[in-house]
């Protein structure tokens, strides 16, 4: 189905659905010795978890260090009004990154913002990797190598 969305129960039973369901995946993830990271997806992709702020709300009600979230670039710059303000308001729950420009494409070639989430990410202390999840706009060899240089932190 396209959005807009049929929601199938009530937001709070959906809440409540999640909390079991990601409650359960920690566990698990504990005795393996794994996380769970929950991802926020924009609102044409899924109706339930859209912005860092809903993430946080569910990851906050399971309360286990092992559940985390899981920020995407492409999807924050659909769903989010002030992107800093979100990271830092999740910050100490980011277990990892993933990151794409606002085309979908790799980072700078787009309009996102670089700068202010990489300071922001610096601000909190968030020490862990950023993945790109996106196509390309080019051979790999001409457009990756102009990746690292945009995203090197400080």
């Amino acid at each position: 189905a396209l959005p807009p969305w049929t929601k199938p129960r009530p937001d709070e039973e959906t809440f409540e659905i999640l909390v079991e369901g990601l409650t359960e995946l920690g566990r698990h993830g504990a005795d393996v010795g794994a996380c769970v990271l929950l991802e926020p997806l924009n609102r044409y992709e899924d109706f339930q978890v859209n912005t860092l702020a809903d993430a946080l709300r569910l990851v906050e009600a399971v309360g286990m260090a092992n559940v985390g979230i899981m920020p995407d670039t492409f999807h924050m710059g659909i769903e989010e009004t002030d992107i800093p303000a979100a990271l830092r308001a999740v910050g100490p729950h980011i277990l990892h990154i993933q990151v794409a420009d606002n085309t979908r494409l790799e980072p700078g070639h787009g309009s996102y913002d670089w700068p202010s989430t990489l300071t922001v990410l610096d601000e909190i202390g968030y020490e862990g990797w950023l993945a790109m999840e996106c196509g390309l706009s080019g051979p790999a060899e001409d457009v990756l190598p102009t990746v690292p240089p945009l995203l090197r932190r400080r």
